[in-house]
């Protein structure tokens, strides 16, 4: 077991970065994802994510925000707020209305090989899954 493991990604999205960034920032797109984020969008402000039955999952702040550009936030131990868990930076890169979205998280707690793999994992899945909402925006 090691911390400070690093898990990073990237998808290129047949969308614009606007769309891309309402996939987060959007409500009744997020919840199509499983939940919604709880923040004011604002650097600084609290960050946190909430499932569909309402429960908390993650807490955190916005370290940095551009709307369309980039999003840095960082995760804390919902019973230690001094507990750092993660820091994850998403930028979005459009290209002639594509977007490149990287995702890049660095754990900052010791995981095991196999708490890493399904984490990976996780992110594979979790950046499709923005792919698609965000690639059908406006096709509705």
């Amino acid at each position: 077991m090691s911390g400070n493991r690093q898990i990073q990604h990237f998808i290129n999205i047949d969308a614009p970065a606007g769309h891309v960034w309402a996939v987060f920032t959007n409500p009744e797109l997020t919840r199509k994802l499983g939940g919604e984020y709880i923040t004011e969008w604002k650097q600084g402000s609290d960050f946190g994510w909430r499932d569909l039955e309402g429960n908390m999952l993650t807490t955190g702040m916005i370290v940095a925000i551009i709307p369309a550009k980039l999003l840095k936030i960082q995760l804390v131990d919902p019973l230690n707020k001094d507990r750092l868990i993660s820091t994850i930076t998403y930028e979005f890169n459009e290209y002639s209305g594509s977007t490149r979205l990287s995702a890049v998280e660095v754990i900052h707690y010791a995981v095991t090989d196999e708490e890493y793999a399904e984490a990976n994992e996780g992110w594979k899945e979790a950046l499709f899954a923005v792919a698609d909402i965000a690639e059908k925006i406006g096709l509705q």
